[in-house]
């Protein structure tokens, strides 16, 4: 093929051949513009041609002309079609890339009368872009992720292009997605809620992101993290959305063995804590109790030695009485008799003070057997309060119980410098005796009265807080005065179940609320350390629901007393 470069040069001409204003329009033309004669010479150049080829002027030889090495190859390529042009009178296009200037230019060779027309235009840009679009197409076509795009103007939202990952998680064929929803992908597990969260988000035109049950072509089911974004264009309205899917059946796997695991090792955990606390209890339960026997064992011995000496004493003393009066019967008898006795005798008499001594000494033996009296009183509650070591049940009277505890507390009773005596308030009911285990439910007596005791020496409010089944037949209200009231009765509950119902209530400050949630806790108490162990109360509970099948609670308020209900089965 000829060269046009071969061709004869004259010399340059910088005469602009064309007129003004075709001058003025071609340089409002954004590409690039040469103007060639049949000679190939520069007719005209417009400032983008100039500003592409700084080495040219209108006039000389557009391909004889020396160029950059970078421009020598695109001068080329315009030279090769420029001949076909001429020889075909036909448009001609080509392109070229600058390496160096990263540039890409469109060309197009026009035949015209004057001879050649040759417009450059940069098109780098869109090239960028189409290379952009690719590289992020083969992004996705690499990814692991599954990717669809959905036509939001189509009215089924139709999928128009999922990527080979999205094929592989659902084990459809790309033929067998395109034109369809997405809700292919639900079935039967799928939560309806999650669905209506992702069609909320595309109604609003905003992302979204939702774990959904979704299912393969086979049947088998998986997670699916869904993330959705909506694409807009240039107006701001959204014209497909772009759904990223990410398979995490094994994640959420993972997950529930993890909080399987975490459950079982918090159900251990609670177990063992349970057990930890349970032995707790039964170790101070069990320490609680010998120490009890030990106690009853000891009280038993104490009383029994007591009781054999106090009982000589008190049968003897009515004989002591009885001689002491025979004796004083006699000496009056001897004064009526001798009126005058010896000097020696009236010394002694005077000494002795006799009238005093026959006067005093019948008081003096009617006290000695009082006491002797209180001593019998108290071994008797001494040997009840001892029988904590009967391990069988047998019938008993729970007033007995509770007045051997009450003897054996009266010290506490009595008036102390703090405060007067606490008045006891007996309001007993014919009771029948109650198969139970006697020296249990005499600590469970002695402990709420000891209690009772320890409230009062807090303070006294103006009344004692009674159950409104208490206060049904009564109207009775406590005076000011540390009292406690004690009241028994045969009450009926459910199925015609008889119960005694035993109330110890006293007039102390009461409990707040929260105190009396946790007052049958293990280790539980309101008193300072060192004063209490807190099992007291856990015992009773124990003793009374545990073991006799009852029931045990407390009514209280601050300021109004506390009041404490025992419910023994009759049968």
């Amino acid at each position: 093929m000829p060269r046009l470069s071969d061709r004869s040069v004259p010399p340059p001409s910088t005469e602009n051949s064309f007129h003004p204003p075709i001058s003025q329009i071609l340089e409002q033309i954004a590409d690039a513009v040469l103007l060639l004669d049949a000679q190939s010479h520069i007719l005209y150049l417009n400032t983008r041609a100039q500003q592409l080829f700084p080495e040219t002027q209108t006039g000389i030889h557009f391909f004889s002309t020396p160029l950059d090495d970078e421009l020598d190859p695109v001068r080329q390529k315009i030279e090769r079609a420029a001949i076909e042009v001429i020889q075909g009178q036909a448009i001609r296009e080509t392109s070229a890339y600058l390496p160096q200037r990263q540039q890409w230019l469109d060309i197009q060779i026009h035949p015209s009368d004057w001879g050649l027309s040759i417009y450059i235009k940069d098109v780098s840009a869109h090239q960028q872009g189409l290379a952009r679009l690719r590289l992020l197409e083969q992004a996705i076509i690499a990814s692991n992720n599954g990717v669809v795009i959905s036509d939001m103007q189509h009215p089924k939202q139709a999928l128009i292009y999922c990527n080979p990952a999205f094929e592989k998680l659902t084990g459809y064929a790309q033929a067998e997605i395109l034109g369809r929803n997405c809700r292919f992908l639900q079935g039967p597990e799928t939560d309806p809620a999650t669905v209506e969260e992702l069609r909320q988000c595309i109604r609003e035109r905003r992302d979204g992101r939702v774990i959904l049950r979704n299912y393969r072509k086979d049947g088998t089911p998986f997670w699916n993290e869904l993330r959705i974004s909506p694409v807009r264009d240039s107006e701001g309205q959204v014209t497909h959305y772009i759904g990223v899917q990410n398979d995490i059946t094994e994640r959420k796997q993972a997950e529930n063995a993890l909080r399987e695991s975490e459950q079982r090792e918090r159900e251990k955990a609670a177990q063992l804590e349970d057990t930890l606390c349970q032995l707790q209890r039964t170790q101070a339960k069990l320490i609680q109790y010998e120490k009890m026997v030990s106690l009853g064992q000891l009280v038993a011995g104490v009383a029994h030695e007591i009781n054999n000496p106090v009982s000589f004493i008190y049968s003897n003393l009515n004989y002591a009485n009885s001689y002491a009066q025979d004796l004083l019967n006699l000496v009056r008898l001897y004064q009526q008799h001798y009126p005058t006795p010896g000097a020696e005798i009236s010394a002694i008499a005077s000494e002795v003070d006799l009238d005093f001594i026959n006067a005093d000494f019948p008081k003096l033996l009617d006290s000695m057997k009082a006491g002797a009296e209180r001593i019998r009183q108290i071994v008797l509650s001494l040997r009840n309060f001892s029988r904590l070591d009967e391990a069988e049940l047998k019938p008993v009277n729970l007033h007995e119980g509770i007045e051997s505890s009450l003897t054996l507390l009266q010290h506490r009773l009595n008036a102390q410098t703090n405060r007067p005596a606490i008045e006891v308030i007996r309001e007993y009911s014919h009771l029948p005796k109650v198969q139970c285990y006697p020296g249990q439910l005499n600590q469970v007596f002695m402990n709420l009265l000891n209690n009772a005791i320890d409230a009062l020496e807090q303070g006294v409010s103006l009344r004692v807080l009674h159950s409104p089944e208490s206060l049904a037949n009564t109207d009775s209200v406590l005076p000011p005065p540390p009292t406690i009231r004690i009241r028994t009765e045969i009450a009926t509950k459910g199925k015609n179940q008889e119960y005694i119902t035993i109330r110890i209530a006293d007039n102390g400050p009461g409990f707040q609320e929260e105190v009396k949630h946790r007052l049958f806790d293990p280790f539980f108490t309101t008193k300072p350390v060192g004063q209490g162990t807190g099992l007291g109360l856990s015992i009773c509970y124990e003793v009374v629901v545990e073991q006799h099948n009852g029931d045990i609670r407390c009514i209280s308020a601050p300021g109004l007393g506390a009041e404490f209900i025992i419910e023994l089965p009759l049968s």
